[in-house]
This record gives C-alpha cells, sequence and structure tokens, in this order.
C-alpha cells in the first residue's frame, strides 16, 4: 500500500476472497464476522486487498479487518485524523507509518458496536471530504543488507530491479526490510528474485 506494508501477508496463507480469508482465520473467526457485520451496514464498498477485507470510499481505502494470534482489529488508512476520543488507536510502526492506525481487539467484550460505528463514520466523512493524509514524496527507498549482498552477486537483478516503477521497488525493499529474522529476509528476497524474473510487483497479484 501506498501508506505503509501490507499489514499481515506473511501472518497466513494469502486470501483470494474474503470468505476465504475468514475461513483461513485459526481464532476470532466469529470477533472478525461481527466486525464485517459491522462494516457492510455502512455506505462503504467491501473488497479484497492484500488478501484481506477492505473497505473503500469512492474506490479508496478507508479501513480494513485482519486478525493475527493475539489480537484481531481495524486498521484506519488515515486513522492520523480521527479525533480518537477513546484514545483505542495505535500506530504500530511510528518509524514508518504516518497515516495508518489500528484498533485492537482481543475479545468480542472489548467491542463497542456504537462506538466502532462512530469511528468508521468519521473515516468515511474524511475520505468523501478530501482529507487524507499524504504520502511523502520522495521518501528514500532503503534497501536491507540482504538485498544489496543478492544484488552484488546477483548484479541481473538489480538492473530487474531498478526498471520496476517506484511503488513496486518500495513494496519489494520494505518487505526484506520489514524481517526480523535472517532466514525470512533470505526467503522474501527469494520471492522478490522470482518476482523480478516475471517482471512483476511483489503484491500486484493481490491489489484490487
Amino acid at each position: 500500500m501506498k501508506y505503509c506494508q501490507p499489514w499481515y501477508l506473511y501472518s497466513m496463507k494469502m486470501a483470494q476472497t474474503v470468505s476465504e480469508f475468514v475461513d483461513n482465520l485459526e481464532c476470532y473467526r466469529e470477533e472478525v464476522l461481527a466486525l464485517r457485520e459491522i462494516l457492510l451496514e455502512l455506505d462503504c464498498q467491501e473488497t479484497l486487498k492484500w488478501g484481506a477485507p477492505t473497505y473503500t470510499v469512492n474506490g479508496k481505502n478507508v479501513v480494513g479487518i485482519g486478525a493475527f494470534k493475539r489480537y484481531f482489529g481495524l486498521w484506519f488508512f488515515h486513522g492520523s485524523l480521527l479525533e480518537d476520543p477513546k484514545g483505542v488507536l495505535i500506530n504500530a510502526q511510528k518509524d514508518r507509518t504516518t497515516a495508518m492506525r489500528q484498533w485492537r481487539f482481543t475479545s468480542a467484550q472489548d467491542m463497542d458496536v456504537e462506538m466502532i460505528r462512530s469511528y468508521v463514520l468519521e473515516a468515511m466523512e474524511n475520505m468523501k471530504a478530501g482529507r487524507v493524509v499524504a504520502p511523502k514524496k520522495d521518501k528514500p527507498i532503503i534497501l536491507d543488507p540482504v538485498m544489496l549482498q543478492f544484488f552484488e552477486e546477483n548484479p541481473e537483478y538489480r538492473a530487474k530491479f531498478e526498471s520496476q516503477n517506484k511503488t513496486n521497488r518500495r513494496e519489494m525493499a520494505a518487505a526484506i526490510v520489514g524481517a526480523k529474522q535472517q532466514a525470512t529476509k533470505e526467503k522474501r528476497m527469494q520471492k522478490v528474485a522470482d518476482c523480478l524474473d516475471r517482471g512483476v510487483g511483489l503484491y500486484d497479484k493481490y491489489k484490487g
């Protein structure tokens, strides 16, 4: 995505439909369905982006649903603009994200339906009014040492990488930088190399 990297690309099997996303969940299935029901009652459109349910206004991303082992929740694409009177929103990537905010839940008891509606409706109104966080221009693309070493050993891939558009280069680089373990970085580098061989972006398959 343009505001930060996708949230759960490596947490579970990539879904092709919203129903498959729900079926793939190992936990919080009923809670996620409850969140989905709330969002479907509002005047937004449901789609699937980056393998997870995403809700849009006029084709613009407003909020998404995600789930992990320890929590599930909502991701507001321009959450930094929300008033957040209850202080429930967090920035999970303070060094990388300026716009997106998360609202995490650990059980159905955490979910205040009316409060959720009010936050989503505010986010929708912001989008309709054109109130968004503009992406930073010319932000440098940081290459992980694993990627740099791979390019040094395989210079033809550096040329393929540079031939990709800036969004694709940024997403490829961030996927590797964002990994904590060396083995994960190397595995993701192989995925990037495969995409470069095919001349496609890392997430092209999942973008709506």
